[in-house]
């Protein structure tokens, strides 16, 4: 979990004590001077969507043939939950701490003459 939805987890709580304020620390003046928030196994991950794809063979010619190769995958949901069952903050098209789930992601192969890329 980020340092942010550590922090929203901790207010919402209302209490310092609570599980979700553990690994915030605090300095004499009780201000954050460090977070304890390594990374942690999610207790769920429930997604929904669609793979889709083409693929197109050239016909033979005197130097060879040519294909084409079309692969996709459409994400309508994502929803992720710790161990303790509270979602975390990561949706489809959201980017958090460098990493993000793409609604739309597309891979386009080619292939020349004798199996060759292009």
């Amino acid at each position: 979990m980020n340092a942010q939805a550590q922090l929203d987890r901790c207010v919402a709580s209302g209490d310092i004590t609570s599980q979700a304020c553990t690994g915030i620390h605090r300095n004499a003046t009780g201000n954050i001077d460090s977070f304890n928030n390594t990374l942690q196994n999610l207790g769920s991950v429930n997604t929904s969507g669609f793979d889709f794809g083409a693929v197109w063979r050239g016909p033979q010619t005197g130097i060879g043939q040519f294909n084409v190769n079309w692969q996709n995958t459409y994400v309508q949901k994502y929803e992720a939950k710790n161990e303790l069952g509270a979602r975390e903050p990561r949706s489809v098209g959201l980017e958090l701490t460098d990493s993000g789930i793409p609604r739309l992601t597309s891979v386009l192969g080619t292939a020349g003459p004798r199996g060759r890329g292009r």
